[in-house]
């Protein structure tokens, strides 16, 4: 038995993976194949099985370098094998899972989510040893290599998720808040320019030449200040701000390169952000999806249409209603009141572990696994309920815990089990 357990923790997580069977089983009532219902079944419980051996593990091993190499080496590893033996589902672009036996598959990319987590955390606990600089100088280079090989699978919306929670757990577990923010500065300052002088080939861009030169220069100006008022993060942010502009010129290049940007892509972003640019006829398929969602969603009103009742889903007329827009035909269902339940659900669990995080505050490798999975947790909820609502492009983006999928449903589980791990361990 595992000592300091937190059982609000464990059934607040249990309950809403519940509810996320349940709300799949209602998609499949009368119909002669549960095999969907089934396999997340197992997948819950590897899940759960995987969740009880994170809990159980010593976290502080983190700190050993060949910990932290052997969990990089396994991301790119992972990572390669998309590009070498990678399947995707029929009539889809998307080429992002390995084939394991059968018509089982593994998504390495959610994997590399916990991974650079992990790395992160690990990496961190040597600031004692040498600077922080160095420290996350070195996990800018694991980040641009994860970076390069989503790219190559044009899995963009993975490649931002992964990007934003490392950025937001270092401003978070940092202590520099003034070097913090002058990255992000130098990053978005980078990007922007050189998306408006050279982005003018770039479908869902607005370049203005003028205002990305003025953009250049005000970058140009701060990072000479940064320089000389924080000599000690000379390397650190030359770095980004090449690294930045590199990005952004890259990006401005290559928008309409198919190997990087998919024609979906563009769509999906162009249909939320100037759908007028996609002429009506396009207007009206790109935004089928989303159409669908708020239709379910207005649906469900405020008590729903009663388990097994979501006539989107049934019918088949929202697609992905098991995956994508789950949260919208759980709101067909059970409606506003089950909706908001949902979340507060989730806000509950989130806080359960930044309050976790809180008390291992001392703690470093601790500390920065709590936040950077509440961090994780927070992006994907705001990301998958977001896209059903229609405030965000199409992006794939898992519910956690909700959506159909083994590899999400177990690294879920794993990172919550981590932060057992953690509350064990204090």
């Amino acid at each position: 038995m595992i000592k300091n357990w937190d059982i609000k923790l464990f059934l607040t997580t249990l309950i809403i993976s519940v509810f996320g069977v349940v709300n799949l089983l209602s998609q499949q009532i009368g119909l002669d194949d549960l095999s969907i219902v089934n396999n997340q079944l197992i997948f819950l419980v590897i899940g759960f099985i995987g969740y009880y051996i994170c809990a159980r593990i010593d976290y502080s091993y983190l700190k050993h370098p060949q910990v932290i190499l052997l969990i990089v080496a396994g991301c790119f590893v992972g990572l390669g094998l998309v590009e070498l033996i990678g399947v995707g589902p029929s009539g889809q672009e998307a080429v992002r899972w390995i084939r394991v036996g059968g018509s089982f598959t593994i998504q390495p990319s959610e994997f590399v989510k916990l991974g650079s987590i992990l790395v992160l955390a690990g990496l961190l606990s040597m600031r004692d040893r040498f600077s922080e600089d160095l420290v996350l100088f070195i996990y800018s280079f694991f980040i641009c290599g994860v970076m390069f090989f989503l790219l190559l699978e044009s899995h963009l919306s993975m490649m931002i998720v992964i990007v934003l929670i490392s950025i937001s757990t270092i401003f978070l577990v940092t202590r520099n808040l003034y070097r913090n923010l002058s990255m992000i500065v130098l990053v978005l300052g980078g990007i922007t320019s050189m998306l408006m002088i050279f982005g003018e080939d770039a479908d869902f861009y607005l370049p203005n030449v003028s205002l990305g030169i003025v953009v250049a220069c005000v970058v140009a100006v701060l990072f000479v200040f940064l320089i000389y008022s924080q000599i000690g993060h000379r390397v650190l942010l030359t770095t980004i701000l090449v690294g930045s502009l590199a990005t952004g010129f890259l990006l401005s290049q290559n928008t309409n390169n198919e190997d990087v940007f998919r024609d979906y892509q563009r769509r999906r972003v162009l249909a939320v952000i100037n759908p007028e640019s996609l002429g009506d006829d396009n207007i009206e398929n790109q935004n089928f999806q989303i159409q669908h969602s708020q239709i379910a969603i207005k649906n469900g009103d405020i008590l729903g249409r009663g388990f097994g009742y979501g006539t989107q889903s049934r019918l088949r007329l929202l697609p992905d209603s098991d995956t994508d827009f789950v949260y919208a035909s759980f709101v067909e269902q059970f409606g506003l009141i089950g909706g908001v339940g949902l979340i507060l659900s989730y806000f509950f669990l989130i806080g359960q572990i930044v309050y976790i995080a809180v008390q291992n505050r001392s703690n470093t490798i601790g500390y920065t696994l709590c936040i950077g999975i509440s961090v994780k947790l927070v992006i994907e909820l705001f990301g998958s309920i977001g896209t059903n609502v229609g405030i965000l492009p199409v992006t794939g983006v898992a519910l956690p815990l909700f959506t159909r999928g083994g590899s999400i449903t177990i690294i879920t589980l794993g990172a919550i089990g981590v932060v057992q791990g953690v509350k064990s361990h204090e």
